[in-house]
């Protein structure tokens, strides 16, 4: 008989509950948060670059914009790998899920944006 196992998540612990343990996972430990308010267009400007030798490992992301008529995408400037996309006509304001997203050693982040916008990302280096 398997056992029955519960997960419950928020933005800084997951607990992981099932028949006969219960595990509490500290998930913001050793994260660090990127904030940035950017006025203005942006195009394809990187914003967050790791240190030399190691990546990025993105966890959460919010994104907040003045404008309702362009786009705002977060993506890793070597692979094109999207970590974030607004589609602003729908929203201005939204915070991701918990994610796990990790970029290429030295890989940085870039942003474009058409007006207006805060971000918020917290991650960790690896490596």
């Amino acid at each position: 008989m398997c056992a029955q196992q519960t997960q419950i998540t928020d933005l800084n612990y997951q607990v992981e509950v099932s028949s006969n343990k219960e595990l509490l996972v500290n998930l913001a430990e050793n994260c660090i948060t990127f904030t940035a308010d950017y006025g203005g267009a942006q195009t394809g400007v990187i914003i967050l670059t790791p240190s030399s030798g190691k990546s990025l490992e993105i966890h959460n992301v919010f994104v907040s914009t003045d404008t309702t008529t362009v786009d705002i995408t977060l993506e890793f400037a070597t692979s094109g790998i999207t970590i974030f996309k607004l589609y602003t006509t729908n929203f201005t304001a939204v915070t991701s899920q918990i994610l796990h997203i990790d970029g290429a050693v030295d890989e940085p982040i870039t942003l474009t944006c058409g007006a207006d916008t805060f971000i918020s990302i917290t991650y960790h280096e690896e490596g």
